[in-house]
């Protein structure tokens, strides 16, 4: 418990810290391997996104690497990255924080994902921070492979597609804790702090169905909190 609060005490402050900090120094030391060319074959998207980003990675000790160009493979929970002719794919056991900035500047941040146990196997995975605040909604996107039926008549019966299944986590006292969907129901039950706010809900018409929804309610009541908490 101890180490998931100093995790999440870290993701809450500001990833523009990363964005400022120096040319990190070293290597990134998780499992490297040659990128499997054989997955641009499948159908449907697997990548935050399939064009090379300018990005930043903080390892556990707390240096920062900066990457010119990166990739965030939600497949394989691992960072992809040029080197040399090849493509090369590290995995997350040491890594705390990927930062993804805009193409057009470096220093101001596009995504920032943290890195937590997710499943039952407990492997580290990307959990994107959609606000900052006490408290914080997490969208982690599992992707999986499955088969689809195709009609002989294209030379094949069968081929393989990316699937994506989205959850949402609720940061709160060093916890991330599932959401069973977006609704308000669902919301309260996580978070019993909002149904204080219902009248700021009603007022803005927000019925808590949908991510940015609830980013909003929670960028509101981390404004209502007392400075310090």
């Amino acid at each position: 418990m101890k180490r998931t609060l100093l995790l999440l005490t870290i993701i809450i402050a500001c990833s523009q810290a990363i964005a400022q900090a120096p040319m990190g120094m070293g290597t990134i030391s998780g499992k490297t391997t040659k990128i499997d060319k054989n997955a641009v074959l499948i159908q449907g998207k697997y990548l935050y996104n399939k064009e090379w980003q300018r990005g930043a990675i903080q390892m556990r000790p707390g240096n920062v690497i900066h990457m010119k160009q990166m990739k965030v493979n939600f497949f394989t929970d691992a960072v992809e990255y040029p080197k040399g002719n090849e493509e090369m794919s590290t995995t997350l056991e040491n890594v705390r924080k990927v930062v993804v900035f805009t193409d057009a500047d470096s220093t101001k941040v596009e995504a920032t994902f943290g890195v937590f146990p997710f499943g039952e196997t407990k492997n580290p995975s990307f959990y994107q921070v959609l606000n900052d605040g006490k408290f914080q909604l997490m969208k982690h996107n599992k992707v999986g492979t499955n088969k689809m039926r195709v009609d002989p008549i294209v030379g094949q019966s069968e081929t393989l597609y990316f699937y994506s299944a989205v959850s949402f986590y609720v940061s709160r006292d060093g916890k991330l804790i599932e959401l069973k969907g977006l609704s308000k129901s669902n919301v309260f039950e996580v978070v019993p702090e909002a149904e204080a706010a219902s009248e700021w809900l009603s007022s803005h018409k927000n019925k808590l169905k949908k991510e940015e929804d609830v980013v909003a309610l929670f960028d509101y009541l981390n404004s209502q909190a007392p400075q310090g908490q």
